[in-house]
């Protein structure tokens, strides 16, 4: 856990994931919450390197009340300025989308450099610690067993899944970072579609 000028602690060898915990304002997570709920579309919306997110926002969850969306825009430019600061010089995608399905509900990693996801409405991602893990369960994928009964032989201990609230910021190390892999981190996106959840997630990538 850290503060917004700690994020350069991705960059310790020792760590595979970082998460800035951070609260929303009360009125822009209720406004977000209703938004989502009541959005016709899912996305996913992808941009690389936008001046503005705002109109992207708009294109799942309609217009908001000006305030809002300010509230919004700077909240998001805030996550990608953070972003951009633990990788300077590299052209960033921007994906925002509302989640409705279980997808990626395996733990897995990515093959990638850093990502970063910052869920605004629902349930975060989940993510263990290198010593909660299996690492040959993760990247042995038998299609005979239930991604559940997988999941269970990834992380044998439950309550070692770490889970992001609502508003934190999740860097997570992939497999493509210097001298990384064989050491992505573990993570998932949290079932959702038996109780009919939405979540509103943006994510970034290099």
């Amino acid at each position: 856990m850290f503060r917004r000028g700690e994020v350069a602690c991705i960059h310790d060898m020792r760590l595979s994931a970082c998460v800035w915990r951070r609260a929303l304002p009360a009125s822009l997570a209720e406004e977000l919450r209703a938004a989502t709920a009541r959005a016709t579309e899912s996305g996913p919306v992808r941009v690389t390197e936008p001046d503005a997110l705002v109109p992207h926002l708009r294109a799942l969850v309609g217009s908001l009340p000006g305030r809002v969306e300010s509230a919004w825009e700077r909240d998001a430019q805030g996550v990608l300025g953070a972003y951009r600061s633990i990788l300077p010089g590299k052209v960033v995608t921007v994906q925002l989308e509302i989640v409705t399905t279980d997808k990626c509900k395996r733990f897995h990693v990515d093959y990638k450099s850093v990502r970063a996801v910052c869920t605004y409405v629902g349930p975060g991602t989940e993510w263990v610690e290198e010593r909660a893990v299996s690492r040959e369960e993760v990247s042995r994928h038998c299609h005979e067993t239930s991604f559940e009964a997988q999941n269970a032989r990834i992380v044998r201990d439950p309550s070692r899944i770490e889970r992001a609230n609502p508003g934190d910021v999740v860097f997570l190390k992939g497999e493509s970072y210097p001298g990384n892999a064989g050491r992505g981190a573990v993570h998932r996106s949290p079932p959702i579609e038996a109780s009919g959840t939405r979540r509103l997630v943006l994510t970034l990538d290099v």
